[in-house]
C-alpha cells in the first residue's frame, strides 16, 4: 500500500490562510457590541466608570453648561474625600452682579446639608472690596411682605436640647433684630462685669455680682450711669 507524501505548504499558502482567518474574525466581531473603554479615547462613556487623572471641564457661554435629570435618584452626586475634600463646589464669578449664584437649589427643600459636624456652612469673602456681606441669607418667598402671614419664616433653627440658633462675635452683636422680638419662654442672662458705656440713645441690660455673692439685675445708660433694678434676695 503506497502512502501519500505530504508536500510542505508554500509561504504564499500560509500567508493566505492567515489572512483568511483574520478576515473571518473581523467579520464575526462586527456583530458583537464593542467594549467601552471609558476615558481611554477622551470621551465620556455612559453606564461605566470614567477614570480621570486631571480636571474635566465644561464651558458654556450664557446657557446651562450641564444638566442632570433623574426620575427617582439623585441628579448630581459629589464626594470629597480627605480632610480638605469638597463634594460639590459652586462659583458665581460675576461677584459684582446680584444675579451671580454659586449654588442654587429648587424644590420642596431648596438646599439640604447633612454633616457630621456642620450641615451647612456659609462664609462671606470680601472679594469685591465692599467691606460688608453676609454668610447665610434666608428669604421667605419672592412675594411682597403683604402676601406673607405670621407663620412665614426666613431662617429656622431647631435643636432638641442644644442651641437652635447660635451667634458669636468679638466686638459686634451676636444677634441683631430690626423689628419686634417675641419669645414664648424666658430670657436667661449670665453674670458679667459691668459692660462698656453704650452709644447715645442706647442702654445695656445685664446681671452682675454685687460683691457679696448676690446677683443684681442692672441697666447701664449712655451717660455711664448704672442703675440696679433688683438684687437677689
Amino acid at each position: 500500500m503506497q502512502l501519500e507524501s505530504k508536500q510542505p505548504q508554500s509561504r504564499r499558502a500560509i500567508l493566505a490562510g492567515i489572512a483568511g482567518a483574520a478576515g473571518a474574525l473581523a467579520a464575526s466581531a462586527l456583530g458583537r457590541p464593542r467594549y467601552a473603554r471609558a476615558g481611554v479615547d477622551g470621551d465620556v462613556v455612559l453606564n461605566v466608570d470614567n477614570p480621570a487623572t486631571a480636571l474635566t471641564s465644561i464651558t458654556s457661554n450664557y446657557v446651562d453648561a450641564f444638566a442632570a435629570t433623574t426620575s427617582g435618584g439623585t441628579g448630581v452626586t459629589g464626594q470629597g474625600f480627605g480632610e480638605s475634600g469638597t463634594g460639590v463646589l459652586g462659583r458665581g464669578d460675576g461677584h459684582l452682579s446680584s444675579n451671580s449664584v454659586g449654588v442654587r437649589g429648587e424644590g420642596i427643600t431648596g438646599v439640604q446639608g447633612v454633616g457630621v459636624v456642620q450641615g451647612v456652612v456659609g462664609q462671606f469673602s470680601d472679594t469685591n472690596g465692599s467691606g460688608n456681606g453676609t454668610g447665610v441669607v434666608g428669604f421667605c418667598g419672592p412675594t411682597a411682605p403683604a402676601a406673607q402671614d405670621n407663620t412665614s419664616v426666613g431662617v429656622f433653627g431647631e435643636s432638641p436640647a442644644g442651641h437652635a440658633i447660635h451667634g458669636k462675635t468679638g466686638t459686634g452683636f451676636a444677634g441683631y433684630f430690626q423689628g419686634p422680638v417675641l419669645s414664648t419662654k424666658f430670657y436667661e442672662l449670665i453674670e458679667i462685669a459691668t459692660p462698656a458705656t453704650p452709644l447715645a440713645n442706647h442702654a445695656r441690660l445685664f446681671i452682675k455680682d454685687n460683691g457679696l455673692g448676690k446677683t443684681q439685675v442692672c441697666v447701664k445708660f449712655a451717660n455711664g450711669t448704672v442703675k440696679v433694678l433688683a438684687t437677689e434676695g
